[in-house]
């Protein structure tokens, strides 16, 4: 037999937190993260990639 009464429904909050990384630190990480993929699901032909900041705008570019 269920109680009576209200049941309080707890209030849930979420925030992300994004570390503040230099383009330079942000580069290295992405070509990290992108390299151990690659080895994880042995892509054939895969060489490695090289990720470089642009200066200008802090985007992170790859070439390969």
């Amino acid at each position: 037999m269920p109680l009576a009464g209200k049941r309080k429904v707890g209030k849930l909050r979420f925030e992300e937190i994004v570390p503040e990384l230099d383009p330079e630190e942000r580069a290295r990480r992405i070509e990290t993260f992108i390299n151990v993929l690659a080895t994880a699901n042995k892509v054939p032909g895969y060489q490695g990639c090289r990720y470089y900041p642009d200066k200008g705008y802090g985007e992170v570019f790859i070439s390969p």
